[in-house]
């Protein structure tokens, strides 16, 4: 091949890489333009809408306030029930099923009660840890899992888990006329449920909704057992109106368009993989102040660059 050959090669390959990155460089600017209107309404509408910063702004809960780690703690005492037999207690149609089913004004037949104390005396230290949730309003579950497969609200499905356990123990307290130790331990059910906080997730806030219902159809079945004291339906009454007044939708529905705008932006990268979907799920706890916790925010590590679609297109140019 001749010289002067081998130069017009060259000046085609030189000519068709120009052109590449030009094409590419006109991809990039309309992928960064692109949805501006939507973004800016967004902007405006609700500042601070993104999953790293709904994360940021969340209330930061101290360990002795923290209800969440009542919740973990206990839930480590009682192991998850799996009775294959018919007859058991906790299996599907027994004894347990047949108690909280009751209508709020009927009482436990003398088998019921029986088998009821008996389970409750099994679980003792796990009900005397959950006891600690009748002072505590207030929680943040840690952060872990993945929003991918929905292992981010492993932890937080323990609330429901602690709630029935207080359910079950509110119905006993009732049996036995002690009115006012069974309002509590109803509003330790949904103290359980508020203990999962402001996380900004649907099957979190789902799970504090199931509480919250729990407590409600619990509370029914107190009052309709007995009269407690004028203090403890006080008591009730301001965790209820606190309760009711919390956007639970709305939190999980902010979480939702955030995270749903971070998978399309990541889906719209230059160079997509799906394994970024799951990756920039990491998350790694910053120092806090003792007694707090808080996350990075998703894409960062701790004293790493951030990363995101703009780097990635970037560090692939050059």
């Amino acid at each position: 091949m001749s010289f002067s050959r081998r130069k017009t090669w060259l000046r085609i390959v030189i000519a068709a890489g120009l052109g590449l990155a030009a094409a590419y460089g006109v991809y990039l600017i309309i992928w960064l333009t692109s949805d501006r209107e939507e973004i800016e309404e967004a902007n405006r509408l609700d500042p601070g809408w993104r999953l790293e910063e709904l994360e940021q702004k969340r209330e930061l809960v101290a360990d002795e306030e923290n209800g969440a780690l009542v919740v973990l703690a206990a839930s480590k005492l009682w192991p998850p029930q799996r009775g294959s037999d018919p007859d058991a207690f906790w299996s599907q149609g027994g004894t347990e099923e047949s108690i909280i089913e009751l209508p709020p004004q009927m009482q436990l037949n003398a088998e019921q009660q029986k088998a009821l104390k008996k389970e409750l005396e099994k679980v003792r230290p796990a009900l005397e840890e959950t006891r600690k949730l009748l002072r505590l309003s207030r929680g943040r579950y840690p952060s872990t899992g993945s929003r991918e497969d929905g292992s981010a609200a492993d932890d937080c499905q323990e609330s429901r888990r602690v709630a029935n356990l207080l359910q079950l123990d509110s119905i006993f307290q009732a049996q036995e006329t002690h009115v006012d130790e069974a309002l509590e331990r109803a509003l330790g059910v949904l103290n359980a449920g508020r203990s999962i906080g402001d996380d900004p997730y649907t099957l979190s806030q789902l799970v504090r909704i199931s509480c919250d219902a729990l407590a409600i159809r619990n509370l029914e079945r107190v009052l309709a057992q007995g009269e407690p004291s004028q203090k403890t339906l006080l008591i009730a009454q301001h965790s209820l109106e606190d309760e009711i007044v919390q956007p639970l939708l709305l939190q999980a529905a902010r979480g939702d368009r955030a995270d749903t705008f971070r998978k399309m932006t990541i889906a719209k990268m230059p160079i997509f993989q799906p394994g970024n979907l799951r990756g920039i799920q990491l998350k790694q706890i910053r120092k806090a102040p003792p007694g707090r916790a808080t996350v990075a925010p998703p894409g960062t590590q701790s004293g790493s660059f951030p990363t995101g679609p703009f780097l990635g297109s970037f560090l692939f140019v050059f």
